[in-house]
C-alpha cells in the first residue's frame, strides 16, 4: 500500500480496486466502493474524502466515471448539482484511462523499506549480529535481509534472482567492508547496484578497517565504523522516516568484537614470476588460517614451450593432447604428500602458514624466446588446491608478464 497523506492512499486503493477487475473497468454501489477502498485504507471514515478522491481522478483524467439511467450510460458532468444523484443512488462505474493506467504503474511500485546488508561469505558472524541489532531497533516495521541467515533466502530459491529483487526492495544498503572484502567483486557489485537504484549506501569498515582506508569506489561515500551502531542506526531511521528504538549498545559491542574475533580467512594467492626464460610461481597464504595443500597445476600453450616436454623432472607429471580454444597445451601437475598421486614424489609444500610469507615449488617450465606477438596473446592457466578451500582457475597472458623478453 501506498504511503502517506490520506487523499494519496485514497486514490491510489480507488485505482488498485478498478485494476483488479478485467479491462480496468468496475461498477457498484457507493457502500459497495465505500467497503473496497476501507478494506484498503482502514482510516477512511468520512464519505466526503471517498467522493473527492474520485473527482480528483475524474479531473485529472485517470478515471471516466458513468453510470446508467433508462438503459443508456452517461458520463458524470463534474457539476456539484449531479453528485447527489450519480455517487449515491444506485451503481456507478469507473473505467480506468492510458494515463489512469500509467499514474497507477508509478503508484504501485513496491515500496522499498528494508535493509540489506552485503558480505562476503566469511564475514557472515559480524553480518548477523549487525542483522540482529537493526531488528532489534526497528522491529518489524523494517525488514532485513542477509543472504546467509538461512531465512532470508527460503529453501528451492534462485539465489541470485532473490538477492537481486531484494536489492531492488531495499533503501538502505549496508555493505560491511574488511581488507579482505574491499576487492572482491561481488561486494563492489551490490554497492553499485544500490547507487544505481538510489538507495542509501552505507561502506560499514569492519574487522580493524578504518574508514579513511577505504578504497574507491567506496571511498567516495559516507562510511561508518562498525562499532557506531548509533549512527547506522540514525542513518536508517532518517532515511526510512523511523525513529530506532534503544538497544544495548554495550551488548552489541561485546556481541561484535567476539564475531569479528572468530572470522576465519581462508585465501590463497598465486602469482606467476617470470625469471630469465623461466616461469616460476609464488604462493602465499593471505588468510588467517593454515591451509593444507593437494595439488597445483598449471597449463601452458605447446607452442610456447622452450622444449616440448621437461624430460620427467622429479615430481612433476606431464600431461600433453589437450586443447583450449583450438590450442594445443601441455599441462603439469605437483602434489603434496596430502595428495599425492601414484608414485609420483611430493614437492608441494603439505601445510602453508600466514607467516610463511610467499613459497616457490620447484616448479621450473622454461619458455621459448622471441615469441611473436600471437604467441605472446595466449594465456597461461593454473590452479591451487586445498584441503576445505575452494579455488577457481586463473589466466595470465604471456604478454602481461613483463619480465619475459
Amino acid at each position: 500500500m501506498v504511503k502517506g497523506p490520506l487523499p494519496d492512499r485514497l486514490e491510489f486503493a480507488i485505482l488498485q480496486i478498478v485494476m483488479s477487475f478485467g479491462g480496468g473497468k468496475h461498477q457498484a454501489s457507493w457502500g459497495e466502493w465505500g467497503n473496497s477502498v476501507r478494506r484498503l485504507v482502514h482510516d477512511l471514515t468520512d464519505d466526503a474524502e471517498l467522493k473527492a478522491a474520485f473527482k480528483r481522478l475524474w479531473k485529472r483524467g485517470t478515471l471516466q466515471l458513468w453510470k446508467y439511467s433508462g438503459g443508456q450510460p452517461w458520463d458524470y458532468s463534474g457539476s456539484e448539482e449531479d453528485d447527489e444523484g450519480f455517487f449515491f443512488i444506485g451503481p456507478f462505474g469507473a473505467t480506468i484511462t492510458e494515463e489512469g493506467r500509467s499514474h497507477w504503474g508509478k503508484l504501485n511500485v513496491p515500496q522499498r523499506e528494508r535493509v540489506f546488508i552485503s558480505h562476503i561469505t566469511e564475514e557472515k558472524p559480524v553480518a548477523h549480529v549487525l542483522q540482529r541489532y537493526v531488528k532489534l531497533a526497528f522491529g518489524d516495521k523494517v525488514p532485513v535481509f542477509v543472504s546467509s541467515d538461512g531465512k532470508s533466502i527460503g529453501g528451492g530459491r534462485k539465489w541470485y534472482n532473490h538477492i537481486i529483487e531484494n536489492l531492488r526492495l531495499s533503501e538502505i544498503v549496508l555493505v560491511l567492508v574488511s581488507q579482505e572484502s574491499k576487492g572482491r567483486e561481488w561486494i563492489n557489485f551490490e554497492a553499485g547496484f544500490g547507487e544505481g537504484m538510489e538507495s542509501l549506501v552505507v561502506p560499514v569498515a569492519i574487522k580493524h578497517m578504518s574508514v579513511g582506508q577505504m578504497s574507491w569506489p567506496m571511498a567516495g561515500i559516507q562510511a561508518r565504523s562498525v562499532d557506531d551502531i548509533g549512527l547506522i542506526l540514525d542513518d536508517i531511521g532518517n532515511r526510512l522516516g523511523i525513529s530506532p528504538g534503544a538497544i544495548d549498545a554495550k551488548a552489541y559491542s561485546q556481541e561484535m568484537e567476539e564475531a569479528e574475533t572468530a572470522l576465519i580467512y581462508r585465501s590463497l594467492k598465486v602469482e606467476p614470476v617470470p625469471s630469465g626464460n623461466s616461469l616460476w610461481f609464488d604462493i602465499q597464504n593471505v588468510g588467517n588460517v593454515d591451509l593444507e595443500l593437494l595439488m597445483f597445476e598449471v597449463h601452458v600453450p605447446r607452442s610456447v614451450l622452450a622444449q616440448e616436454y621437461m624430460g620427467g623432472m622429479s615430481g612433476i607429471v606431464e600431461i600433453a593432447g589437450g586443447s583450449r580454444n583450438g590450442v594445443p597445451y601441455i599441462s603439469y601437475f605437483c602434489y603434496s604428500n596430502r595428495g599425492v598421486c601414484g608414485n609420483t614424489q611430493p614437492i608441494l609444500r603439505p601445510v602453508i602458514t600466514p607467516s610463511m610469507g610467499k613459497v616457490r615449488p620447484i616448479l621450473e617450465i622454461p619458455i621459448r624466446t622471441g615469441l611473436n606477438p600471437d604467441e605472446r596473446e595466449l594465456p597461461i592457466y593454473f590452479q591451487i588446491h586445498a584441503i576445505g578451500y575452494r579455488t577457481d582457475a586463473e589466466e595470465r597472458k604471456i604478454v602481461d608478464m613483463a619480465a619475459w623478453v
